[in-house]
């Protein structure tokens, strides 16, 4: 008996399937054999892609995330400092 080799696809490779699929209008069972997939496999993706079809076109602001990250830059280097400032008082405190 033959070993079947597990191919993991990328998102990036499992998006391009997925768009040549919907552009194309061929049958699912094509497209299926032609990437040695089944369509159990492809129906999956597909359910997963429409469920998450809505964050495509959500609109990010640059400038928010840029203050996000600001805020957790700062956030990190005031908690790296608090835990500075309590190692140095608890090796005064042993003293």
């Amino acid at each position: 008996m033959t070993q079947r080799i597990r191919r993991k696809f990328t998102p990036q490779e499992k998006a391009a399937i997925l768009r040549q699929r919907l552009l194309a209008g061929k049958p699912v069972s094509d497209d299926c054999d032609s990437h040695g997939l089944k369509a159990s496999l492809f129906t999956r993706w597909q359910k997963a892609f429409f469920e998450n079809d809505a964050a495509a076109f959500e609109k990010t602001d640059r400038r928010t995330a840029r203050a996000q990250q600001r805020r957790t830059a700062e956030l990190e280097a005031r908690l790296k400092k608090k835990d500075t400032v309590r190692r140095l008082w608890r090796r005064i405190s042993r003293l």
